[in-house]
């Protein structure tokens, strides 16, 4: 009975914690910045075992390659405290310990569980964007549990490509009807229009997909006939009347959204240039662009991760974490791409296709896709090898 209570306890701990990933800002807003230190120090206490527990068990390649990435950039994150290059250790070091948590525990926890807890926090996430007020005066954009659109709706791309996995298991057509509906709600209110590109990648690479894997059974003169109509009709609609659209079209054009993410950028690179071997620092990025900027910075935001960690942290932690990122996307692939699983590995590429415009490289909610990439990857595995184990025992049994 305590044993009982003692889990239920946990998991409601889990679910906040989680929770605190997608509305940090609703939680600060309402709670205090503390809350956010405070859930993170119970999360800990309360699950330090079966992390510990957790390391123990992680010896795949994949789970190397993490640990090598994650030690060699806590070498960084020391060096440049040591050469005074970090201007907030505390914080730093709690990123660091952040990517360790996070990683060891939700790559071994109960995948089902953990994308619902996902799911609910998300869809309290849209709810919240229904009350919450445009960011500015001049414009119509609402993010929701989290204070900025952009991210808000980097998050809304993963949530619905979970959600989509969660139907293949749920079979509720009632739920993939609700879930639609908040994220086509939340994903207009967001107003990215990075989000909607990257939507339309997507898209058409599952299409892509779905082609290449039924070419001969679907190749006929109806599909031809649909395909024609469609494109004609296409034509003849100016998208750009339609009010949602027209929006976020005047909203890049007006507020030049482009051309202050490529200074930014371009501040990033200069980082680099400078910086090379050990980076400006564990999120100092924000604190060295109108230092390396070549006019005048409108945000100060790195805009794209993988600039961001490579000038933040050097080279060879770059090198190390895109080593890492294409062993997730590549170990398993062929079996992840026919199966239900698929849906969590186009989450996984949302969030990577949004890292282009979004400095999301150390945020918790990256961080926990990350590790549902290495738990979905950690129970192939295991299915592989009892299968395999099966095998060597049926052998053994017809030869013997």
């Amino acid at each position: 009975m305590l044993n009982r209570l003692s889990s239920g306890l946990n998991d409601i701990l889990i679910f906040v914690f989680i929770f605190s990933f997608f509305n940090d800002n609703f939680i600060v807003e309402f709670l205090g910045d503390k809350t956010l230190k405070i859930l993170f120090l119970l999360f800990i206490l309360a699950n330090g075992r079966t992390m510990i527990k957790n390391i123990r068990t992680m010896n795949s390649t994949l789970d190397r390659l993490f640990f090598v990435y994650f030690i060699v950039l806590t070498i960084i994150f020391l060096l440049q405290n040591i050469v005074n290059i970090s201007n907030d250790f505390i914080r730093s070091l709690f990123t660091l310990i952040s990517i360790l948590v996070v990683t060891i525990f939700f790559s071994r926890y109960e995948l089902q569980k953990l994308l619902y807890f996902i799911w609910f926090s998300m869809m309290v996430s849209v709810i919240i964007c229904f009350f919450n007020e445009p960011i500015n005066p001049w414009t119509f954009r609402t993010s929701g549990g989290t204070v900025d659109p952009n991210e808000f709706a980097a998050q809304l791309l993963a949530f619905i490509f979970t959600s989509i996995y969660l139907y293949t298991v749920n079979k509720s057509k009632f739920f993939l009807s609700i879930t639609s509906m908040f994220f086509i709600y939340g994903l207009f209110k967001a107003g990215s229009m990075s989000a909607f590109l990257m939507l339309g990648v997507i898209l058409m690479l599952l299409i892509i997909k779905y082609v290449f894997y039924n070419f001969k059974s679907i190749l006929n003169y109806k599909l031809l006939l649909f395909v024609t109509i469609m494109l004609f009709s296409s034509l003849q609609i100016n998208f750009t009347k339609i009010d949602a659209i027209s929006n976020m079209l005047d909203r890049t054009e007006s507020t030049h959204t482009a051309g202050y993410r490529m200074d930014s950028w371009i501040a990033g690179l200069h980082m680099i240039e400078n910086h090379t071997l050990i980076g400006v620092g564990i999120n100092e990025f924000a604190n060295n662009t109108e230092k390396y900027a070549e006019t005048y910075i409108h945000s100060a935001a790195p805009h794209n991760v993988y600039i961001q960690l490579f000038a933040e942290a050097g080279v060879l932690v770059f090198i190390l974490f895109l080593i890492f990122l294409t062993s997730l996307l590549i170990q398993n692939f062929n079996i992840i791409i026919n199966n239900n699983e698929i849906w969590l590995f186009i989450a996984f590429i949302s969030l990577i296709l949004m890292g282009m415009t979004l400095g999301i490289g150390f945020d918790k909610y990256f961080l926990l896709y990350i590790a549902i990439i290495m738990n979905v990857h950690h129970l192939y595995r295991n299915y592989l090898e009892l299968i395999s184990s099966e095998n060597q025992v049926y052998n053994k049994e017809m030869t013997a």
